[in-house]
């Protein structure tokens, strides 16, 4: 489709800078929304120095917003007006 388009949308980096989570976001007609895209509905992480992306959630329900506990062992984020 011409007028979807997927982005980086909220991003959150661990304690120790090793790694960052993301979530995607997407554009109609240049209007940023949450997608409702499948599988890009869930956070992925990245290890920074290597590249290497990782899913970090299922489902089809929107996961935004990621943040990593202060230990940076484990993530919370948003999904159906709920905190995982």
């Amino acid at each position: 489709e011409a007028v979807r388009v997927r982005t980086i949308g909220h991003v959150a980096v661990s304690p120790d800078g090793r790694l960052a989570a993301f979530s995607l976001s997407g554009h109609y007609f240049g209007f940023p929304v949450v997608p409702r895209f499948g599988d890009d509905n869930n956070v992925r992480v990245v290890d920074v120095r290597t590249g290497e992306i990782r899913q970090a959630t299922s489902g089809t329900a929107a996961k935004v917003r990621p943040v990593f506990a202060p230990d940076g062992q484990s993530l919370a984020y948003e999904s159906e007006g709920d905190l995982w």
